[in-house]
């Protein structure tokens, strides 16, 4: 009994299976975290009115025209955020609750631009193998004789 798959779609399979574990091994070792997310002030847009209240406070000011130290929160991602020092633990609890709420966010877009990427990168170049192989055998079986 013959096989309906031909042995050179059988390769195709085993080539394009290969190359799909390669690209997952590449995805995997260079999945985002929360780390490697970078910080840019659109982020800061994204969080909640609170949060942006707090950091919008002004630090207060001595009678001598100093103003206090602010606290310096660093966040997950490595990112040093400034705020007034004269908040709350809970409006500083807050501030980085929200923060890293959007950068969670950020995480999951980097995630799936990933994934998009990958399935890109896999399916372009198996797919062009796939339809030059077909071309190829089209042309080489009208090259050949046929006996009449």
């Amino acid at each position: 009994m013959q096989s309906p798959i031909s042995g050179w779609l059988r390769l195709w399979i085993v080539l394009a299976a290969t190359y799909g574990l390669i690209v997952s091994w590449y995805v995997w070792a260079s999945w985002p975290t929360v780390m490697g997310v970078t910080h840019n002030q659109s982020m800061l847009k994204l969080m909640s009115d609170d949060a942006l209240q707090v950091i919008g406070r002004s630090a207060p000011t001595s009678k001598d025209g100093w103003q206090d130290a602010p606290i310096i929160m660093e966040m997950p991602n490595g990112f040093e955020l400034e705020l007034p020092s004269n908040i709350s633990k809970d409006e500083q609890s807050l501030v980085a609750k929200d923060y890293v709420r959007v950068l969670n966010l950020e995480l999951e877009k980097e995630k799936s631009q990933v994934v998009r990427d990958a399935f890109l990168v896999w399916s372009i170049p198996t797919v062009a193998v796939l339809l030059l192989g077909i071309a190829f055998g089209w042309v080489y079986r009208g090259f050949k004789r046929t006996e009449s």
